[in-house]
């Protein structure tokens, strides 16, 4: 898993993983329903940006 590489713990990196594909999902079907893609887009890469703050600091 990817996020194991990147030093999580593997208890903690598929916990992160759900919540990452958990969200991508989410933000797919509300950019397909409202059409607001730079909404979409923002919110993306604050998950992101959320999911990478957890490898940086190991969990």
């Amino acid at each position: 898993m990817c996020l194991v590489r990147h030093g999580l713990p593997e208890s903690s990196a598929l916990i992160r993983a759900t919540l990452l594909n958990s969200g991508v999902s989410s933000l797919r079907s509300d950019y397909l329903i409202t059409g607001d893609k730079e909404r979409a887009e923002a919110a993306l890469d604050e998950l992101c940006a959320g999911i990478d703050s957890c490898v940086d600091h190991g969990g």
